[in-house]
C-alpha cells in the first residue's frame, strides 16, 4: 500500500487506469478530482483549467449530462481564479443554461452564486448579463 501515500497519486492511477480501458466516465472523474486537488490543494490554477477541459470532453464522450454541466461550472471557477473573467462568465452562463434544461438546481445555484460574486467583483450587476 506504500505506493497510494498521496491523494494526487490516487489520482494519477485512476486517469491511467480509465484511459487504458477507455472508461470515458471515470477518465473524466478523475480529471474532475485532479482539478479540484490543484484548486485546493497545489494552488495550481492554470493547471486546474487544463484538468477540467480534460473532464469536460471526456464527459461529452460518456454523455454524462449532469457531469457536463458541473464541470463547466468548475471551468467558470478556474477561470475566475486565473482572472480570466470573460471566459468565466461564458463558463458558468453555459452550466447555468444546462442546469435549468436538466432541472439541476445545484449546479445552476453554484453557478449563478460564483458568478454574483463575478460580478460583484468587477462592480457590474447580474441584471446587466439578463440572465
Amino acid at each position: 500500500m506504500k505506493e497510494y501515500t498521496r491523494i494526487d497519486t490516487l489520482i494519477d492511477k485512476v486517469i491511467k487506469i480509465s484511459s487504458q480501458s477507455g472508461n470515458y466516465y471515470m477518465l473524466g472523474m478523475g480529471y474532475k478530482f485532479l482539478g479540484k486537488y490543484q484548486i485546493e490543494s497545489a494552488n495550481d490554477k492554470m493547471g486546474s483549467v487544463v484538468s477540467f477541459k480534460a473532464a469536460l470532453e471526456n464527459m461529452i464522450k460518456a454523455g454524462n449530462d449532469y457531469e457536463i454541466a458541473a464541470v463547466n461550472q468548475n471551468l467558470g471557477y478556474s477561470y475566475f481564479l486565473t482572472g480570466n473573467n470573460e471566459q468565466a462568465v461564458y463558463y458558468y452562463k453555459v452550466a447555468i443554461e444546462q442546469s435549468k434544461k436538466l432541472e439541476l438546481p445545484q449546479i445552476e445555484q453554484y453557478s449563478l452564486k460564483n458568478l454574483s460574486e463575478l460580478e460583484e467583483k468587477r462592480k457590474i450587476f447580474l441584471l446587466h448579463w439578463a440572465i
